[in-house]
């Protein structure tokens, strides 16, 4: 059995609260967050799978276009019920589910519409910029379609073949989709989750000939 105990937001909304209406949910839940326009709201991922009663919530701000994309914030707000919560007041039911936390998340895309796109955005950590991770995703769409010359430096734990010469490569990553943009130095990494395995792209700008491929099984957890 888990036991978890998490310290209680002074006057924290619960969800049943905040489903009412989009700016009920605005006011009580983003009230002390530098957000934007919110237009949208969609379930989200809750926090710990372990725990029953979960819930959470992406409140989405209306996305800003750039060159050659778009960007947003998308706010992920995890709701807890109050029996793993403290100082909550006795008149609430235990398996009410209760704001606990409030974390903002930063993803775009590639566009040339005249209008930003709804769906498709990639998730970006905060260590690359908008203007950085967009010009990954056109660089990597380029690779793939052997747009430019590149050398691939892969490799593969899975043992499936996936390294096995640059088509292989490319037939591989043509099948996944990037579920987020990580920065650190002058590269740019692309991450991919498949079902068993995860696989990292470094693009480096002080090495553009050059293409790092990590095809890995991700410990247990």
């Amino acid at each position: 059995m888990l036991w978890l105990a998490f310290a209680l937001q002074a006057g924290a909304p619960t969800l049943a609260e905040v489903e009412l209406s989009l700016p009920q949910a605005v006011k009580r839940v983003l009230k002390d967050k530098p957000h934007g326009p919110i237009v949208a709201v969609e379930n989200a991922e809750p926090w710990h799978p372990a725990i029953g009663g979960q819930a959470a919530r992406d409140y989405i701000e209306r996305p800003v276009a750039l060159p050659r994309g778009c960007q947003r914030r998308r706010w992920r707000a995890q709701f807890m019920p109050a029996r793993y919560q403290t100082s909550v007041d006795p008149s609430v039911a235990s398996d009410a589910a209760i704001l606990l936390t409030v974390e903002e998340k930063r993803e775009v895309i590639v566009t040339n519409a005249a209008t930003c796109p709804a769906k498709g955005y990639v998730d970006m950590d905060s260590r690359v910029d908008a203007a950085a991770a967009i010009g990954a995703l056109i660089r990597f769409d380029n690779v793939l379609n052997q747009q430019v010359k590149v050398e691939f430096a892969c490799d593969d734990q899975t043992r499936t073949g996936f390294c096995k010469d640059g088509a292989a490569i490319r037939r591989e990553l043509k099948l996944l989709r990037p579920r987020e943009i990580r920065g650190g130095g002058s590269a740019v990494t692309l991450m991919f989750l498949g079902k068993r395995n995860l696989t990292l792209v470094s693009l480096d700008t002080a090495r553009p000939e050059s293409v790092q491929v990590r095809n890995i099984i991700p410990p247990a957890s």
